[in-house]
């Protein structure tokens, strides 16, 4: 389902200190991103995706905020700094 998605970033911190994925794998910093339910059951663990701007990414994880909303896992920051973070924004994103 290849087009512009909303990237949004996540942290530990901001996952109340929780790496575990929904695939059961460690979320991972320039692996893991999270996609809605829909996505993650048509794709499966493990599908890569291209985002624009940030690179190749892996489903590991599932949300419930949208449909067309991709969290990036942006590792463990010394303090929240997700809502600023450059990787936010409306990207093209090839699956």
């Amino acid at each position: 389902m290849s087009g512009y998605y909303k990237i949004t970033c996540f942290c530990k911190q901001c996952n109340g200190n929780n790496t575990e994925t929904a695939s059961g794998n460690i979320a991972t910093e320039g692996i893991t991103i999270a996609v809605h339910k829909s996505l993650y059951n048509e794709y499966g663990d493990g599908h890569e995706i291209k985002i624009n701007g940030v690179g190749y990414r892996e489903i590991q994880d599932t949300h419930s905020v949208g449909k067309n909303v991709i969290d990036v896992y942006v590792g463990d920051t010394n303090g929240c700094h997700c809502n600023s973070n450059p990787i936010n924004g409306r990207r093209y994103v090839e699956f």
